[in-house]
């Protein structure tokens, strides 16, 4: 499924433009919820991480997985779904004061603050869940939560940007292709942010944390003077900024998160 151009949809509809206005072509329609329970695999918190490439608890049970090419291309698909899902997710809930912590519960991220810290002491005793028990897929960095959001929004991001640029407008090729290259920025430094800390290198975390928020903070920028267009600009734009506003909500937690493990770590080795 191409959540890419399978959700812009979903986003248009949240924003109250109509997507027939726009030459919404490419839609792909939802899951049905049962087909995305019953194919979605299960994210574990991210303050289940360890950073030394591998998450800690039953993660270390799976041992090494032998797979073909066709075993990773399933994986990349059962992934691509769960993306697919917080969007879905994200859409329904927007509206609420605390929509991403209500969507991390939903997905199964139910620790309300996501840290990136390397243990749960309080849910060490808890026992595994249904989904947890049948799920073997191995970690990558698909699975963790920060890259499901990052990957989701910015998907619905790209596709509002795409429809915004089919419209006939007086925004030029440059002021086109600045805000896209800002908007790949973002994405990247934010992936990298989790790479980072996936590794244990929580001030590289910040490092690119903090160009993700450059970027994101010049995406918004960049849109003011577009919010003048006639029509239905406005409602795009703000449907752009909301998705903005909560990926840097996101990068803050994590280099929050990130700065904070560092501090803990330099006290631990006093």
């Amino acid at each position: 499924m191409d959540y890419i151009h399978g959700h812009g949809e979903v986003a248009a509809r949240s924003a109250g433009i109509s997507p027939k206005r726009f030459h919404f072509q490419h839609c792909i329609p939802e899951l049905p919820e049962q087909h995305i329970q019953e194919n979605s695999g299960s994210i574990i918190l991210m303050g289940n991480y360890d950073y030394e490439g591998h998450p800690e608890g039953d993660w270390d049970e799976r041992g090494n997985v032998s797979w073909n090419e066709f075993d990773w291309q399933q994986f990349l698909k059962r992934q691509q779904k769960e993306v697919a899902r917080f969007v879905s997710l994200y859409d329904r809930y927007l509206d609420e004061p605390d929509h991403l912590d209500r969507v991390a519960q939903e997905m199964g991220w139910d620790r309300e603050d996501w840290s990136v810290g390397d243990g749960l002491e309080d849910d060490e005793d808890e026992a595994e869940t249904p989904e947890q028990a049948e799920d073997f897929d191995p970690y990558t960095l698909h699975r963790h939560p920060v890259f499901v959001v990052t990957a989701g929004l910015y998907a619905q991001i790209r596709y509002l940007w795409d429809c915004f640029l089919g419209k006939p407008s007086t925004l030029t090729p440059r002021q086109a292709s600045r805000l896209s290259n800002t908007l790949a920025a973002g994405e990247q430094n934010l992936i990298l942010t989790i790479q980072a800390v996936d590794m244990g290198d929580f001030l590289l975390g910040v490092c690119h944390g903090k160009l993700a928020l450059r970027a994101i903070n010049e995406t918004m920028a960049q849109l003011e003077p577009l919010a003048a267009m006639p029509d239905d600009a406005p409602r795009f734009l703000n449907a752009l900024r909301m998705r903005l506003f909560d990926l840097r909500d996101v990068a803050l937690r994590v280099m929050n998160d990130c700065r904070e493990e560092e501090r803990r770590g330099f006290r631990d080795s006093d």
